[in-house]
């Protein structure tokens, strides 16, 4: 089916399904399937098939959000960032932009005031509302700020240096190293990623991996640490595997 992309109120829509899909969207959505539902808010935004109702296009981009796909969140966003739906709250359109990015919704974070405290701050404000538990999941992938400005600015012949200093300058902080046993502790004074959990861990790749949000292909910078997340294996090639 052909994409069409549609400006509401100065953000993005992705429409990917028309009218006659109506029928197949709901049965799907109803089924679980993430993009079936965020399929059906598209439908329900622009009363394609369906009678107009942001509420019930909130409903659901709701569930597939928090299914984790990229595009029903930045629609959610949109939705809470323009007050459509829900009442207007601007911190979490803002949460659930950082999501969609980071759950590989194509998005310049460049037009969006940006920087990884104003993320942290925003997620936090949201903490007693419905979606908490998938924005603490996301404040967990964060940089943390005292990691990121001791490594800010400074220049790396490559990444696999870069990735080196990263480690070992986690390894120094007492907070975040006591979050590891004493043999991933070890590694990453070592310069070396921390092994992840069995369950979260992929094949051959066992290690803690460093996602870029933007890809270095789309012009997204190599070493700027408000572009970098941290994931385990699993959920590293999900984010790739998410993208369309």
């Amino acid at each position: 089916m052909q994409r069409k992309a549609l400006i509401i109120l100065g953000l993005l829509f992705s429409f990917s399904c028309v009218a006659n899909d109506v029928d197949l969207y709901t049965k799907r959505a109803e089924q679980g399937d993430a993009k079936a539902q965020y399929n059906l808010g598209v439908l329900y935004t622009f009363g394609e098939g369906v009678l107009q109702n942001d509420k019930e296009a909130v409903r659901w981009y709701q569930k597939g959000a928090e299914q984790g796909d990229g595009y029903a969140q930045f629609n959610l966003a949109a939705m809470y960032g323009n007050g459509r739906g829900v009442p207007r709250n601007v911190n979490i359109g803002y949460a659930w932009t950082i999501l969609a990015v980071y759950h590989g919704y194509d998005y310049d974070l460049n037009q969006y005031p940006y920087s990884v405290d104003k993320a942290k701050a925003a997620l936090r404000s949201c903490e007693q509302s419905p979606n908490a538990k998938a924005f603490a999941a996301l404040t967990k992938t964060l940089i943390p700020s005292q990691i990121a400005d001791k490594l800010r600015g400074k220049e790396f012949s490559n990444f696999d240096d870069f990735r080196r200093a990263f480690w070992k300058e986690v390894s120094k902080d007492p907070t975040l190293a006591g979050q590891f046993n004493l043999s991933n502790i070890k590694r990453m004074k070592d310069g070396k990623a921390p092994r992840a959990r069995f369950k979260d861990t992929v094949g051959g790749r066992r290690s803690f991996e460093l996602h870029h949000v933007k890809e270095i292909q789309h012009g997204g910078d190599v070493y700027n640490v408000d572009n970098i997340r941290v994931n385990t294996p699993r959920n590293h090639i999900n984010i790739h595997k998410g993208k369309r």
